[in-house]
């Protein structure tokens, strides 16, 4: 692959705490060197419906968080949960190295 990748992360959650924000935040700050990792916070004055996103299944992972596990930077601290989110990444940028 070559250059750099930019991903969009947008959180589904507009709750204060969320889980799904910490899990986020926390996949922007592990992004690989490659990857530009854009975190948008607008998702409440979005209209609702369908945007069009595309979805990676291979890149799909269920990677529990538990609220207790999210650090005052708002990201999350179990390295279980880091390490899951890594192979994430490894996913994703194995999808689009194909497509190129």
């Amino acid at each position: 692959m070559n250059g750099r990748v930019r991903v969009l992360l947008v959180s589904g959650s507009t709750r204060s705490g969320s889980t799904n924000t910490a899990a986020l935040a926390t996949a922007a700050e592990l992004a690989p060197d490659q990857v530009t990792a854009v975190r948008y916070g607008g998702l409440a004055a979005l209209p609702v419906g369908y945007v069009g996103a595309v979805i990676v299944e291979s890149a799909c992972r269920h990677v529990p968080v538990d609220r207790a596990a999210i650090g005052p930077r708002g990201t999350v601290t179990d390295p279980g949960f880091t390490a899951g989110l890594t192979q994430v990444w490894d996913a994703l940028l194995l999808h689009i190295s194909k497509e190129a």
